[in-house]
This record gives C-alpha cells, sequence and structure tokens, in this order.
C-alpha cells in the first residue's frame, strides 16, 4: 500500500528535485564558460565531470527520484529559469559557484526541517540526510577553488590556473 503524503510535502520535494537539475544546468554553462571565453580548458573539464555531473546523477537528482518513487511521490521536474550568465573572470564564476552550491545545500536542509515533522517521511529525509553529507564535500571544494581563483586573477596569472586547477580538486 502506497503512503498517502499531502500536497506541501510533494511539492517541497519536486522543489528540491528541480534545483538538483537547475544546479547541473548552472554548473554545465559555467563550464562552458571556462571551456570557452574564460580560456581555462582543464579546468572546465574536471569541473565538469567531477562536480556538475553529480548533480543529474545517482547523488542527487537520480536517487531522489528513485526514493520519491518508491515512497509513492511522483516525482516531477519544474520548469528552470533560464541561465544566461556571463563572468567577468574566474573568480566571479567561482565565486557564484560557491554561492549556488551553498544555497543548494541550505535547500536541501530545509527540506529536511519541512520533512522531518512527519514519521512518514523518514525515508526521505534519511535519503536527504545523506546528500547534506555528500554536498558539504562540494560546499568545501567550492569554496576551495573560489579563493584559489581570487589569488590566481589577483596575481594575474589565470592561465595557471587551468594549469593547477586538478591539483587543488579534491573530490
Amino acid at each position: 500500500m502506497r503512503k498517502k503524503f499531502s500536497k506541501d510535502v510533494e511539492m517541497t520535494c519536486n522543489k528540491l528535485l528541480t534545483n538538483f537539475f537547475a544546479m547541473n544546468q548552472k554548473c554545465d554553462n559555467m563550464a562552458y564558460a571556462l571551456d570557452t571565453y574564460l580560456n581555462c580548458s582543464q579546468a572546465a573539464k574536471v569541473y565538469h565531470l567531477k562536480f556538475a555531473h553529480q548533480f543529474p546523477s545517482d547523488t542527487y537528482a537520480d536517487k531522489f527520484s528513485e526514493v520519491l518513487a518508491h515512497e509513492g511521490i511522483t516525482p516531477y521536474r519544474y520548469a528552470q529559469q533560464d541561465d544566461m550568465v556571463k563572468y567577468d573572470d574566474i573568480a566571479q564564476l567561482f565565486t557564484k559557484n560557491f554561492e549556488n552550491v551553498w544555497e543548494l545545500k541550505q535547500n536541501i536542509l530545509e527540506a529536511i526541517e519541512i520533512l522531518d515533522y512527519d514519521r512518514e517521511n523518514k525515508v526521505i529525509v534519511v535519503a536527504l540526510e545523506d546528500m547534506v553529507a555528500n554536498i558539504s564535500v562540494l560546499v568545501h571544494q567550492a569554496e576551495v577553488w573560489a579563493q584559489k581563483a581570487k589569488s590566481y586573477v589577483a596575481d594575474g596569472k589565470v592561465y595557471k590556473f587551468d594549469i593547477d586547477f586538478e591539483e587543488f580538486t579534491e573530490i
């Protein structure tokens, strides 16, 4: 027998699912910016494969979709906003990346807080708690990248940032 969830629970879960896909979209666009007009093709490749690919994968969106379906909530991805941001430099891009992943972590924590009031949501809450542990690593990595990007831009060595990027990528 399938559980019955309130419309608020279903909406909270599906908004979060949409946030995972939106984060992937933002990250993909950042990777494209790195690869094209910011001239950091090595960083773009590493960032895209190790960071951006996490959000639609079985770490976030796919996993969460499976949990929702198993629990009786139909996964639904709401419309995403366009993301046509242009970045002046790598420092601006990686600062925004940090802000984005920090905000996503906060959204997961808010969803946990909302869902944790009802025992029927326990499986979903446990899955989200696992995601918070995973995203904390990504938040740390994003912070390292933002700090490094600022330092390399200040030193006028953006080309070196691209060369060194994998050295300060821990994920």
